[in-house]
This record gives structure tokens, C-alpha cells and sequence, in this order.
């Protein structure tokens, strides 16, 4: 994770679609053996400020509460976050849960002013997957972000 730190602090990596996302996320959480929620800050152009890992749950869940989610951007001043959570499964498909606690991290964004801009599940790749993660706003739930 200081590994994660340095870099976000030195290179401040853009990070505007899913795909670049997920790549900057993946050597972070892909190879846990507990889901672990992250959260990335970005300033007004999508470049990372930090990266958190804001909860560790157990081998099939992490339950996350919206004060853990915002606690950083709130004292960073933030306005803009993602957030993403493995899979220790390695399969990506969101539960109903993960669609729950995304919606209601949404909304808790509107209220506070910090947008979500995207929730990313990282899974892994096998030969019969190549996508490893799945973009809430791309494929779960792209109404929120219309």
C-alpha cells in the first residue's frame, strides 16, 4: 500500500475510464484473500490524489458503511472519489448487496457534494474471462450517472 502512496503522490495517474481504473487498482486488490473496499480521490481533471483501503471485510464480504467511504475526501476537501472492492473469488458478478451499497453510496455523495464517479469489482482473469472487473457505471446501474 506505501508502494500505492508513492506513486499516486509522484506520478498522479489520470484516471478517466473503468479500464485505467481498474489497471491502477488491480496490483492493489486483485490477489486478497478478504474483500477489501478502496477508495481512490481525484481532483476536478481525474488524477488520483490517494488511494485508501477504507475497510477489510471476510472471504465473501465487506460491509461498508457511507462514513467510511467519505471520511478521506471529506478531510481532503475533495469533490470527486471511486470507489472498488474485490472479489477474493476472482468472479467479478456483483451481488445484491454490492448493488445496494453502491446506490447508497451514490445518494450519499449527492448529499455531500462529492461525486462518485464510478464503483469498480475487481475479480481476476482466467481463460474464460478476460474482463476482470466490472464498472457499476458502465454496465451494473449506468442510470445513476445519467
Amino acid at each position: 500500500m506505501e508502494s500505492a502512496a508513492q506513486y499516486v503522490h509522484e506520478a498522479k495517474p489520470q484516471l478517466c475510464t473503468p479500464e485505467a481504473i481498474a489497471d491502477f487498482l488491480r496490483p492493489i486488490l486483485a490477489d486478497r484473500e478478504q474483500e477489501c473496499m478502496a477508495v481512490i480521490i481525484l481532483d476536478t481533471k481525474y488524477q488520483a490524489l490517494s488511494v485508501d483501503i477504507v475497510h477489510i471485510g471476510t472471504a465473501d464480504r465487506c460491509t461498508v458503511h457511507p462514513r467510511d467511504i467519505f471520511r478521506a475526501a471529506i478531510r481532503s476537501n475533495a469533490s470527486t472519489i471511486v470507489m472498488a472492492h474485490n472479489h477474493p473469488s476472482g468472479d467479478p458478478a456483483p451481488s445484491a448487496q454490492d448493488k445496494t451499497v453502491t446506490k447508497r453510496i451514490f445518494d450519499a455523495g449527492e448529499l455531500l457534494g462529492i461525486k462518485l464517479v464510478d464503483s469498480l469489482i475487481i475479480g481476476k482473469k482466467t481463460t474464460e474471462r478476460y474482463i476482470d472487473y466490472v464498472s457499476f457505471r458502465e454496465s451494473i446501474c449506468p442510470e445513476l450517472w445519467n
